[in-house]
């Protein structure tokens, strides 16, 4: 079976978060229970990382950016990522 795009950028930035030692909290997938958390939860010097992952051609639902505001308001940093490079960026930024 053929990878997804949004699969290949899921592996490429688990592979950097496993290098740095970066603590996954969970990876989700819609359920019921959990209709617009974003894909990967994240810790990182105290910080939560919520990464809802889209390819080029995917857009977020206004659900996923009612989240991601979430967990920007209350002191998280949540993130659309189309890139491994923006999360590369974005661990640059907090160290």
């Amino acid at each position: 079976m053929a990878k997804t795009k949004e699969s290949k950028l899921e592996e490429e930035i688990e592979r950097f978060m496993n290098k740095r030692g970066i603590w996954q909290l969970a990876r989700y997938q819609a359920q019921s229970n959990q209709n617009g958390l974003p894909d990967r939860l994240y810790l990182y010097k105290g910080y939560l990382l919520g990464l809802e992952l889209k390819t080029d051609e995917g857009e977020p639902t206004k659900l996923q950016l009612r989240k991601i505001d979430e967990i920007n308001n209350n002191g998280g940093i949540g993130l659309i990522v189309r890139n491994v490079e923006t999360v590369e960026k974005l661990i640059s930024f907090l160290n």
